[in-house]
């Protein structure tokens, strides 16, 4: 068996760097699980992976794929296998989040594949929910300990409605199949749209370790977001979390060929602004095999 001797990335993450003739096929697979167990996030960097590597290594640990759910205007379609897309589109700053948090089908595995790495900034910031959660005064854990979180889509068109159920369905089954999802509410609107309201817990258990972690889009999603009894949450609260968030932060300064391999269920990410318009990173979402 090849052994692998990561790094650490700050606190949590791990790096595994290539040595001479390795390649990402011959990396143990039980050793990248134990890895990914504990630490929550890898990268592997040296390998020199392009988008066929990408969709290999994600395979190894993935029962399934989310398949292009965001709306075009959002991310591109990369490969032609339908699970491969770019990152969202533009340039601008995006704050700490849980990947899909708005939905009950988020993900429990984010891979990212560097392709083109900005020539300045666009690092992928990162914050571990359960070290941002212990980090957090008894004040805000009791507040949100009892009040979960609402997210609601006023107008949600046909391009939102796979966010929700993981494809894209005519309004009926779509209103059938959300109908079946714990916490959502739905109902058609005048002009085709749907109105959909998702409610769930700001403080989660982890997939691994069952640990409690703070993920969710508490601190990115001002507008469409609330407690659950309809009350707001304060900007100057966001604006806490959002310090503590960052004070926490390890950032991925991306080289070609970087693969990272990140546990949604535990960790935030984010994205620093860049200028560089030839940056290209692609993402893979998938539900865990192990």
């Amino acid at each position: 068996m090849l052994q692998i001797a990561p790094q650490p990335l700050a606190a949590f993450g791990s790096v595994i760097t290539a040595s001479p003739g390795a390649t990402l096929d011959a990396l143990p697979d039980d050793d990248i699980r134990a890895l990914f167990r504990t630490r929550g996030v890898i990268l592997f960097r040296g390998f020199c992976a392009d988008d066929d590597a990408f969709v290999r290594l994600s395979q190894r640990f993935s029962s399934r794929f989310l398949g292009l759910v965001h709306p075009a205007d959002l991310r591109e379609t990369v490969e032609s296998d339908g699970a491969t897309s770019t990152v969202n589109l533009g340039n601008l700053l995006i704050a700490h989040h849980q990947e899909m948090g708005y939905s009950p089908i988020r993900p429990d595995i984010l891979c990212f594949l560097c392709v083109v790495p900005a020539r300045a900034k666009g690092e992928t910031f990162l914050c571990d929910g359960v070290a941002l959660w212990n980090k957090m005064d008894a004040d805000q854990r009791n507040l949100f300990r009892s009040k979960k979180l609402r997210y609601t889509f006023p107008h949600a068109a046909p391009d939102m409605w796979p966010l929700f159920i993981g494809e894209s369905r005519s309004r009926d089954e779509t209103l059938a199949a959300l109908a079946q999802m714990p916490g959502i509410r739905s109902h058609p609107s005048d002009d085709g749209t749907l109105h959909i309201e998702y409610e769930v817990e700001a403080v989660r258990r982890t997939r691994f370790g069952d640990q409690e972690a703070f993920v969710n889009s508490v601190i990115v999603q001002a507008d469409g977001m609330s407690f659950a009894d309809g009350s707001e949450i304060p900007k100057a609260l966001r604006l806490r979390l959002l310090a503590l968030a960052t004070s926490l932060n390890a950032s991925i300064a991306w080289q070609h060929g970087d693969i990272a391999m990140i546990d949604n269920s535990r960790f935030l990410h984010g994205r620093a602004a860049f200028d560089d318009e030839k940056r290209e990173i692609h993402v893979r979402m998938s539900y865990a095999n192990f």
